[in-house]
C-alpha cells in the first residue's frame, strides 16, 4: 500500500508548487478582471468547481477508454501505437501533427474565455474553470 501512497504524495507535493506559482494568480487575476462583484469566497470555489469537473469529465472519458481496449485485448498494442504517435510528432513538428486544427482550438478556447470573464453569475465562473 506504501508503494502506491508514497509516490502519489511526492506527485501531489510536487505539483502543488505548480499550483501556487500558476493556477493561484490565475483565480486571483480572474476575481479582479470579474470586477470582485460577489461573495470573495465563492467565486473561487465555483471556479475550482468548474475546473475539477473538467478533470472528472476527462479523466473518466479516458477511463472509459482505457477499459474498453483492456477488455478488447487491445491495450498493449494501443500504448505502442500512441507512443510512436507522440515521438513521431516530436520529430515532424505541428506543421504535420494538425497545426492548424490546434490552431483553431487554441483560437476557440480563447474566445470563450474571453466571452465568459466578463460575463456575470456562477455559470460563467464555472465555465471559466471548465475551460482553463
Amino acid at each position: 500500500m506504501i508503494e502506491i501512497l508514497l509516490p502519489g504524495l511526492i506527485m501531489g507535493l510536487v505539483g502543488s508548487a505548480h499550483c501556487a506559482g500558476m493556477c493561484g494568480p490565475l483565480v486571483i487575476s480572474l476575481a479582479c478582471a470579474r470586477g470582485g462583484t460577489g461573495n470573495a469566497w465563492m467565486s473561487p470555489l465555483i471556479y475550482q468547481f468548474g475546473r475539477l469537473a473538467a478533470y472528472l469529465f476527462i479523466g473518466a472519458g479516458f477511463a472509459a477508454l482505457g477499459t474498453a481496449f483492456s477488455l478488447a485485448g487491445w491495450q498493449q498494442a494501443l500504448s505502442m501505437v500512441a507512443g510512436c504517435l507522440i515521438l513521431a510528432a516530436l520529430f515532424v513538428g505541428p506543421r504535420w501533427t494538425g497545426g492548424r486544427w490546434l490552431t483553431q482550438w487554441i483560437q476557440w478556447v480563447k474566445s470563450s474565455f474571453a466571452a465568459k470573464i466578463h460575463s456575470p453569475g456562477w455559470r460563467a465562473t464555472m465555465g471559466l474553470g471548465f475551460i482553463n
